[in-house]
């Protein structure tokens, strides 16, 4: 569905479920004349398609089974996720359902393939302990069904391990474990030819009986920015959902405005408790010493003495980003652009996703004998300097940003540079964002630094600190960059250092009765 207009609320929840069980987009335009239309038209006509075909019987469809020619009849795509035993998938987040395959365990093709690899197996001496196995499918499969096919679908997965399994231990001592995915959807040229593929993987797991060297090269050796972003989409999709409907299984029905607003507190808080009980386990394993956390910083907005553990940096950095970004937090945008933001978000791919969740900026300036020099900067209020000029990408909004001193002809060359970068940055994206040129005063310029945090309401010591690039200021330029900001209210909007120091706060009772994203 593709919206176009600024004046009328689009209804974005009563569209968005009109195309979920297609698994279609909503996106929302200024107007179909915009480049950005076409792009987005381009693509769904020419990257998705459905995966279907003609006179299917009914039952088959609805169970995924096959056809006695053994083509797959498939209303969408089928995704096998397949785990071991240990482990229990708890939560899934992006596009599609999860089906019920607890009667019918196996296509009919899949059977012909299993019995045919069990041949190959045996021919080589490979042992296959009569496979396939019913009973093993049953406990080690997770059927997932979605619309349409796209490149681009992605799942979040959040799993439990059962603690009282026996976790299989191998290769000299290392722990981990197999999990596979296997894809099935019809060729969109050919509808009798169905398409498979299997991914498999193999991942590290820690154990409680495990050393602290060996707790610590598991988590050295993770994605950084895998466990923010499931968390995100985990908090993302229950602030779109109420608790009754989320236990029923997803968005049955309709929110009101007023209980958005409540789901998205809510959600805030939850992820709060979530960063506290990561955060404080970590603090625990490790053993820092009880002098690098508060003692009281309940509600107090100067302490913040807490040191957040530098392998969780990233982690809390990007949680505390998303918290207060377009998605989750106080935003600018209407309430049916949040909507179609969550709904984007739930279902890009991790790199797309983490430039969502926070900014990514870059800082260009002249020196005096006009070399230009440019460097990567935190998303933070702190980079605008009056002699700068900022290239910003935030997923569906691009910002060019030109500070006070540079808005003289002189600069153009500059930030076309900027324009041309961000451009072939995004040449391939879906769906394709908007690109703001600002300049420092002018009303517009909010829409960018609203993105920003406010480092400024730190301490100059812990300023300096998280930017060093600050010391190089003249002192001059550096009292002009703080005084922007004089009018700001800490208890409306944390910094980074002032959210760590609460959400890591033992002795908050209201922190233990929240739930978690992980519950």
């Amino acid at each position: 569905v593709f919206c176009s207009g600024n004046n009328t609320a689009l209804g974005a929840q009563a569209l968005l479920a009109l195309v979920q069980p297609s698994t279609g987009y909503v996106l929302s335009h200024m107007s179909f004349d915009e480049e950005q239309f076409k792009k987005n038209l381009e693509y769904v006509l020419s990257s998705t398609h459905m995966s279907w075909t003609k006179n299917q019987d009914i039952d088959s469809v609805r169970l995924g089974m096959a056809c006695p020619n053994w083509r797959n009849v498939i209303n969408g795509c089928l995704v096998d996720l397949r785990l071991p035993r240990f482990l229990t998938p708890t939560s899934f987040n992006g596009p599609g359902k999860v089906i019920d395959i607890q009667k019918k365990h196996t296509l009919s093709n899949e059977h012909e393939i299993f019995l045919s690899c069990s041949k190959f197996a045996s021919d080589q001496g490979i042992p296959t302990n009569n496979f396939p196995s019913k009973e093993a499918l049953q406990s080690t499969r997770t059927r997932l069904r979605i619309g349409r096919f796209d490149s681009q679908s992605t799942f979040t997965i959040m799993m439990q391990v059962d603690e009282t399994s026996r976790i299989p231990t191998h290769l000299n001592g290392n722990n981990f474990f197999y999990f596979q995915f296997i894809t099935r959807y019809l060729n969109p040229n050919n509808v009798t030819d169905l398409v498979t593929r299997v991914v498999s993987q193999k991942l590290p797991v820690s154990v409680k009986n495990q050393s602290f060297n060996e707790h610590n090269e598991f988590f050295n050796s993770l994605n950084k920015s895998a466990l923010p972003l499931v968390l995100a989409k985990e908090a993302a999709y229950r602030s779109m959902v109420r608790e009754k409907d989320e236990r029923e299984g997803g968005r049955s029905s309709i929110v009101s405005y007023e209980e958005v607003e409540y789901l998205v507190t809510q959600t805030q808080n939850e992820l709060d408790t979530t960063a506290s009980r990561i955060t404080n386990a970590h603090l625990d394993i490790h053993k820092y010493s009880p002098g690098q956390l508060p003692n009281d910083v309940e509600g107090s907005q100067n302490d913040t003495k807490s040191t957040d553990p530098p392998e969780l940096r990233i982690t809390l950095k990007l949680l505390h980003h998303f918290r207060r970004g377009s998605i989750l937090g106080q935003s600018m945008q209407s309430i049916d652009d949040r909507a179609l933001l969550r709904d984007i978000f739930l279902r890009i791919p991790l790199r797309e996703s983490l430039v969502m969740m926070a900014p990514m900026v870059w800082m260009s300036r002249r020196d005096v004998d006009g070399t230009v020099r440019s460097m990567e900067v935190p998303a933070e209020t702190l980079v605008l300097w009056d002699d700068c000029i900022i290239a910003a990408d935030n997923f569906d909004s691009m910002f060019i940003w030109s500070g006070r001193e540079t808005l003289h002809p002189y600069y153009d060359v500059l930030r076309q540079q900027c324009k041309d970068f961000l451009l072939e940055r995004s040449k391939d994206r879906f769906p394709a964002p908007t690109l703001f040129s600002l300049k420092e005063g002018e009303s517009m310029a909010r829409r960018f630094s609203s993105r920003l945090v406010p480092s400024h309401g730190d301490k100059e010591d812990d300023q300096m600190s998280n930017f060093p690039a600050l010391q190089t200021l003249p002192e001059a330029s550096l009292r002009r960059l703080r005084s922007k900001y004089r009018m700001y209210d800490p208890h409306s909007d944390d910094t980074f250092l002032h959210w760590f120091a609460k959400v890591s706060n033992k002795n908050s009772s209201k922190r233990r009765q929240l739930r978690s994203l992980c519950e």
